[in-house]
């Protein structure tokens, strides 16, 4: 899960240093940040449940 999530961060990292300038500009930084930080939460979500799934564990 933190494999998954250091990854994650990284690649934000990446595309808000090269594209950061443009969101500013158009006045659109916080809402990027926040679609990506909402995609980043339902895949690590995701990553987990599976591993969860993977180890027996069962939803209640």
């Amino acid at each position: 899960m933190r494999a998954v999530s250091k990854q994650s961060d990284n690649i934000d990292q990446d595309i808000t240093a090269s594209r950061g300038g443009d969101w500013r500009k158009m006045g659109q930084y916080n809402s990027q940040q926040s679609q990506l930080a909402g995609v980043d939460a339902d895949y690590a979500a995701r990553v987990l449940h599976d591993c969860m799934k993977d180890k027996g564990y069962q939803p209640l």
